[in-house]
């Protein structure tokens, strides 16, 4: 008997570990699937996510305080307002655990989601509230953050000098901590800074010391911005060739390190630069490529910036509906309270777009509504081309006085601003004004300020054109003369040929087409009044010649931009019915996956019918074999009947629950194998004691006599409930 029991008890215990592993590697496989879940994380929106999903986690408020900064951190690229919350969260619980480092941190990170939205008051204030408490602790890292954020708001201000000190500090600060990952990131924006001014030696000689720190350390982020900072300033100098080479080192290594955000970026850049050169195909598939990503990571601002770049292209093919419903799309997802800036920009296309439509009411309409948010803003640079737009449509439409109010606005702000570019097309304007007044000396005055200013930043064109102004001045000056004053007229004749002539040749060295066939026309015109009509007829053919080669090329452009906007309208199409394609099929295999899904758990679900029905079977069996057991042991028999009715109540639960069926069942064989473990044990100590006692129990006979009468009372009631079980077998054999 007692080897009979034991080996039931070795099987039962045997099934009740492979129960427990069984759900061991179940477990396993499932946080090994977690981790794979994890390392496919790719966009900053889900590493945000992951972060949300730790926080429930975290154990303590420590961990939630620096879970918080990091979420705000994350946030900064793509919700400044969730930053700036998440940040706020940090600050709060930094206090009650009086944390200043983190309360310090906290304040840095609001300060520089603040500088995403440009409200440089706000990051004033809160640069100010972390440089405080990183002073009362020593904290060389913040003090150094807290002059590289100051650094960004004089940037923003366009306070030039306070801000490239707190640059220059900031870089102290890094280099003392041999911190050059921070150093690295100054350099970036004070290269980013000098561009602004057109100060482009400075800044290519302080990016490349920053991609020269970044390539040391391998920060490839780094490596990435500062690629795309000297295309930008390459393609600002007109190299294109430069810039785009550049573009494609940056797109290439973010690709590698998947940075969708810098990814979508770098592609609106080269899009940007295929659209400056007329290559217009090639600038409508990146600005999609990059509006493509910008959609995946939800990026409403970013999507509205690529919506716009679209609308210029179009606008440059002269397909001004497509550029209007660009710009439109844009307008429609943005917000008038937190993305002014990009409205303001896209008031500013609408304007140009309605001057090359000729609609010159309503670009000026549109100009004045960019400079409106421009002084909301504060935005003095954006302010002073809004003025300039401005300015040069009240010319057009001849209003003088207005437009010398506008021009001279945009030309105070410049000088703010250091926007010597600005400045000399705006001195330009201005002597257009005057000549258009018949001022003639106040026309040079400003003409030659502008050639000034062109020549010591290098603007070419600029220059190019200052030139051919000022042999126009000399020209009309020529003709006010008499021939009374003919030492007068020819002096002035004479300065005229030599600008014309400069310009004539800046032109023809930069294939500038048509103002080259300009400089040429006004050049034959001094030759003739200058009485030499033989140099003149040979600028006048020549002239002729041009402008003959440039109509055709006009027209060969016009025919293919048409000929490309009906090729993107097909391709455009194409792609719809392409994507919708897509999703049908998408559709269809989602239908059949279903299908495949719902015969599977069919399956499944059968198979644990039967699994089921075998388990019941087995089970109502191991209770048969336990009821016809030796009847000394009264409380295997009392623990028998608990667990036969603990049994029926599961099988109940199992029929109306079959997904916790799993669960039960390894419950109930734990408790089985937890309760035979302990009577194996009973058994044992009482066989023992039983040989130990066999006097004692000899002694008792009239004790044992009174036993057996409950004996045969339990007897009956054991065959009772054996009578029952045969019937339950048989309604079980019946339903199977």
């Amino acid at each position: 008997m007692v080897g009979s029991m034991k080996r039931i008890l070795v099987i039962l215990m045997l099934f009740g570990l492979i129960m427990i592993g069984g759900n061991y590697a179940q477990k396993q496989s499932i946080h090994k699937g977690g981790n794979e879940k994890i390392s496919a994380i790719k966009t900053p929106t889900q590493i945000i996510d992951s972060l949300k999903i730790e926080l429930n986690y975290a154990k303590n408020n420590k961990n939630k305080n620096d879970l918080f900064l990091e979420i705000a951190e994350k946030y900064i690229n793509i919700s400044a307002d969730s930053s700036i919350i998440y940040a706020n969260y940090a600050k709060t619980l930094a206090e009650e655990i009086g944390s200043k480092q983190n309360i310090g941190q906290s304040y840095l990170i609001t300060a520089k989601a603040y500088s995403k939205k440009r409200q440089w008051d706000d990051v004033k204030i809160y640069a100010d509230k972390a440089t405080d408490f990183f002073n009362q602790i020593n904290n060389d890292t913040g003090i150094a953050n807290c002059y590289f954020i100051m650094g960004n708001y004089y940037y923003g201000k366009k306070n030039w000098d306070l801000a490239n000190t707190s640059y220059i500090n900031a870089i102290k600060f890094a280099k003392k901590m041999n911190n050059k990952t921070l150093e690295c990131d100054v350099y970036l924006s004070q290269g980013n800074m000098f561009r602004r001014q057109n100060n482009y030696d400075s800044a290519i000689s302080v990016l490349n010391v920053a991609l020269n720190v970044a390539k040391s350390i391998d920060y490839n982020n780094a490596i990435v911005t500062a690629n795309v900072e000297l295309g930008n300033i390459y393609s600002d100098l007109s190299n294109y060739v430069e810039s785009n080479t550049h573009y494609f080192k940056a797109l290439n290594l973010a690709k590698e390190i998947n940075d969708l955000d810098k990814i979508a970026r770098i592609t609106n850049n080269i899009a940007i630069n295929y659209d400056i050169q007329g290559e217009y195909q090639s600038a409508l598939d990146y600005y999609r490529e990059s509006l493509e990503i910008s959609q995946e990571m939800g990026n409403k601002r970013s999507i509205a910036l690529k919506y716009g770049n679209i609308g210029i292209v179009y606008s440059s093919m002269g397909d001004f509906n497509s550029a209007l419903e660009y710009y439109n799309n844009s307008l429609k997802i943005l917000d008038n309270s937190k993305d002014k800036d990009i409205i303001q920009n896209i008031y500013g296309n609408l304007g140009v777009l309605y001057d090359k439509m000729d609609k010159k009411d309503k670009s000026l309409e549109y100009y004045l509504k960019a400079i409106e948010i421009s002084k909301e803003l504060d935005d003095k640079f954006s302010l002073a081309m809004g003025y300039g737009n401005a300015g040069i449509i009240y010319i057009e439409l001849a209003d003088y006085d207005k437009a010398l109010e506008f021009l001279n606005n945009s030309v105070e702000l410049s000088k703010i601003t250091g926007n010597k570019l600005n400045m000399s097309t705006n001195y330009s304007a201005i002597g257009k004004v005057f000549e258009k007044k018949k001022d003639h000396i106040k026309a040079l005055e400003y003409f030659n300020s502008s050639l000034e200013i062109a020549n010591s930043i290098g603007a070419e064109r600029n220059v190019s054109i200052s030139y051919s102004n000022i042999g126009n001045q000399y020209y009309l000056m020529a003709k006010d003369f008499n021939s009374s004053d003919s030492i007068k007229k020819e002096e002035y004749l004479s300065k005229a040929i030599q600008y014309f002539e400069k310009s004539e040749k800046a032109f023809r060295e930069r294939k500038e087409l048509d103002d080259l066939r300009k400089s040429l026309k006004l050049l034959s015109d001094t030759y003739y009044s200058k009485g030499d009509f033989k140099r003149s007829m040979d600028l006048f053919i020549e002239s002729t010649a041009l402008r003959d080669t440039i109509y055709t090329i006009e027209t060969n452009k016009k025919i293919a931009e048409i000929e490309a906007v009906k090729d993107l309208k097909i391709k455009e199409k194409d792609i719809e019915l392409l994507k919708n394609s897509s999703l049908l099929m998408e559709s269809e295999l989602a239908r059949r996956n279903n299908e495949l899904l719902n015969l599977n758990n069919k399956q499944k679900i059968q198979s644990l019918e039967i699994e089921k029905q075998e388990l019941k079977i087995l089970t109502k069996d191991k209770e048969l074999n336990l009821l016809n057991k030796d009847n000394e042991i009264k409380a295997l028999a009392l623990t028998q009947k608990e667990f036969e009715a603990q049994q029926k109540a599961n099988e109940i639960k199992l029929l109306n629950n079959k997904m916790s069926y799993d669960n039960m069942l390894r419950n109930f064989m734990m408790l089985v194998v937890v309760l035979l473990a302990s009577l194996a044990i009973v058994l044992f100590i009482f066989f023992r004691r039983k040989n130990k006692d066999n006097k004692l129990l000899e002694e008792k006979n009239s004790l044992i006599e009174n036993t057996n009468i409950e004996l045969a009372t339990l007897n009956q009631e054991l065959t009772e409930n054996q009578n029952a079980l045969t019937k339950a077998n048989q309604i079980l054999e019946m339903q199977s």
